[in-house]
């Protein structure tokens, strides 16, 4: 399952990956976002900006989402627990650029989603 864990600018360095909740594009994802259209790329898109803003709750300064690969619980609404999850799972990251950085900087969270 691809998965998109929020992370902080200092997990970045650290060797194991946080335990923590993450968002996928789980079949209850897809029901809550549907759009006429939308394929599994357009939720997986959904599932990244939905954990970009789950950075917030972490007291990010930043957004930094880590997608990976990797087998997950669901535990509702599109959030999983990743069963185990490692630095070899990651197969991208996603990190605001100067604009995204500079609204959420500026405590616009929705703003820097919509960017």
């Amino acid at each position: 399952m691809r998965i998109y864990l929020p992370l902080l600018r200092t997990e970045l360095a650290d060797l194991e990956l946080p335990s923590r909740n993450a968002v996928a594009a789980t079949e209850e994802f897809q029901r809550k976002y549907h759009e006429e259209g939308f394929d599994i790329e357009d939720y997986e898109f959904i599932s990244m900006m939905v954990a970009a803003g789950l950075c917030k709750e972490l007291g990010a300064d930043m957004r930094i989402v880590a997608a990976a690969d990797c087998e997950a619980t669901e535990v509702g609404h599109g959030m999983v627990q990743p069963a185990s999850l490692s630095w070899e799972d990651v197969v991208s990251i996603h990190v605001d650029g100067t604009e995204g950085r500079a609204l959420v900087a500026a405590g616009k969270w929705e703003e820097a989603g919509a960017e």
